[in-house]
C-alpha cells in the first residue's frame, strides 16, 4: 500500500526547483523536469509524485477519494493515473475511476513509485530535442486510467459468458481463473473446455457455482468447442460472449466493469482491443478504419484480445448461415485454426464498422510459451488463414 504522497504545488512560496515538476515557467523542457522529479522522488523515498503540465491543473482534491484510487490502481500494477486531461471518450469503471481514449492533452497526472526507475531509463535515452511528450506519457500509461468526476455507477449488469477452450494449459489454469475471480464485476459464467489434454491440468481446477467444466474425449480444436458451447449452452440475446484463452489472463480487476459499461451503448454489438504481453510494458493493438471494413478479409488482422460480442450477433449469423458454411473448410469440416479469424470475420461483417468497438485500454494479458499455436501449428494456421480470407463476406 502507498503510505505517503508528495504534492508538487505551484503556489508554494519561495519554491525551489523541486517544488514543481512540469510547469512552463520553470527552466527546462518537460522531459528534463520529469527526470529531475523522478530522481528526487527516489532519493526521498516518495511513493507518488503529482506531475503538473500547465497552470490549469486541479488545485482542490477529495483526498480520501484520491488516496483510495491511487491505492486501488497500485494494487493492480497500474502505476500512472491521469488527473486532468482532454480526451474524446470516457468509459466509467466505478465511482472513482474511468478509462479514456482519444487523449489530446495531459494537464496533470500521478506517477507511482514502482515505475520511477523504468521511466528514468526511458528518459535517459531520449535526446535533448525530443518533443513527443504525449506519446511518451501514453507509453508509460497503457491503461489510460483517470480519476473521474462521476459519483454514480452503472446499475445494469450484463451476464458475461466466458468461453475458454484449452489444451495442455495446466500450468496456467489457476492464474487464468484467479484473474477472473478477482474481477469486481461478478455477473459472469465460465465455460472451461479441456480439448483432450494430456497434462491433467483440469484436475487442479476447483469447482465453483459459476464454472462449467467440459472434458473432451477426443480433440476437436478451439472453434468447434466455442461453437458447441454457443449452440448448446444457455444464452440470452443480450449476454456478452467473452473469448479468453485459458493460458492467458486478465490484467486487472476492472476488465468486466469496462466491458459491461461499453455495452451500455446500444449501438455496440462487438468489441476487440489491446493486450499486454505478460512480463512486458508495451501495449499491442490497433483499430480498423471505416474504410478497412469494406474489405476486412484483405487487410491486416487487427481484431486482437479481448474479443467479445453480444450473443444475438451469433444468432444472426445462424439465421443467415444455418449450417455455418462460412466457418468450414473445403471438406466441409469446421476450420481448426486460426479460430479467431474464422469466427470474428463474419461477426464483424454482420455488425459493421459502427457496431464494433475498439477498446484502446488493455483488457488482456497474452502469454508467450512453447505450446502456442503459432509455434507448434504454424503451417495449419497459415493454410487456414488463406482459406478464411478467400471466403466471401457473409453480407
Amino acid at each position: 500500500m502507498i503510505e505517503t504522497f508528495f504534492l508538487f504545488d505551484t503556489n508554494i512560496p519561495n519554491k525551489s526547483e523541486t517544488d514543481l515538476l512540469i510547469n512552463p515557467s520553470i527552466i527546462g523542457n518537460c522531459f528534463q523536469k520529469l527526470r529531475h522529479a523522478l530522481r528526487w522522488g527516489l532519493e526521498n523515498n516518495e511513493d507518488a509524485l503529482y506531475c503538473v503540465c500547465n497552470e490549469t491543473y486541479q488545485k482542490k482534491f477529495n483526498f480520501d477519494k484520491l488516496d483510495k484510487t491511487i491505492n486501488e490502481v497500485f494494487s493492480q500494477n497500474i502505476f500512472l493515473l491521469y488527473i486532468d486531461a482532454e480526451f474524446e471518450e470516457e468509459i466509467n469503471i466505478n465511482k472513482n475511476l474511468s478509462t479514456i481514449t482519444g487523449i489530446t492533452n495531459i494537464i496533470s497526472f500521478i506517477v507511482i513509485k514502482p515505475i520511477f526507475e523504468h521511466a528514468l531509463r526511458i528518459l535517459e535515452a531520449i535526446p535533448e530535442d525530443f518533443s513527443y511528450w504525449l506519446p511518451f506519457l501514453k507509453s508509460l500509461a497503457p491503461h489510460s486510467f483517470i480519476l473521474n468526476s462521476k459519483t454514480t455507477e452503472s446499475k445494469y449488469k450484463h451476464l458475461v459468458q466466458i468461453i475458454s477452450p484449452f489444451r495442455n494449459a495446466g500450468n496456467y489454469l489457476l492464474t487464468y481463473l484467479d484473474s477472473i475471480i478477482s474481477q469486481e464485476f461478478k455477473n459472469y459464467k465460465v465455460w472451461l473446455i479441456d480439448d483432450y489434454s494430456t497434462d491433467g491440468g483440469i484436475e487442479k481446477v476447483p469447482d465453483f457455482p459459476f464454472l462449467s467444466k467440459v472434458i473432451n474425449k477426443e480433440r476437436i480444436y478451439a472453434l468447434q468447442n466455442i461453437l458447441n458451447t454457443l449452440l448448446n449452452g444457455e444464452f440470452n440475446d443480450e449476454d456478452i460472449v467473452c473469448l479468453i484463452d485459458a493460458d492467458d489472463k486478465l490484467p486487472h480487476k476492472f476488465v468486466f466493469d469496462i466491458i459491461n459499461n461499453v455495452y451500455m451503448e446500444d449501438s455496440v454489438l462487438m468489441t476487440y482491443g489491446c493486450a499486454l504481453i505478460i512480463g512486458r510494458m508495451e501495449k499491442l493493438g490497433n483499430a480498423y478504419t471505416e474504410k478497412e471494413f469494406d474489405y476486412l478479409r484483405k487487410c491486416t488482422w487487427k481484431a486482437s484480445h479481448l474479443r467479445t460480442f453480444k450473443y444475438k450477433v451469433f444468432k444472426k449469423l445462424l439465421n443467415i448461415d444455418p449450417t455455418l458454411n462460412n466457418l468450414r473448410d473445403a471438406q466441409g469440416n469446421i476450420i481448426k485454426m486460426p479460430y479467431d479469424m474464422a469466427l470474428l470475420f463474419p461477426l464483424m461483417e454482420l455488425c459493421g464498422f459502427k457496431g464494433v468497438k475498439f477498446l484502446n485500454t488493455p483488457t488482456y494479458e497474452y502469454r508467450i510459451h512453447d505450446n502456442n499455436d503459432q509455434s507448434i501449428n504454424f503451417e495449419l494456421q497459415h493454410l487456414g488463414e488463406i482459406e478464411i480470407r478467400n471466403k466471401k463476406p457473409v453480407i
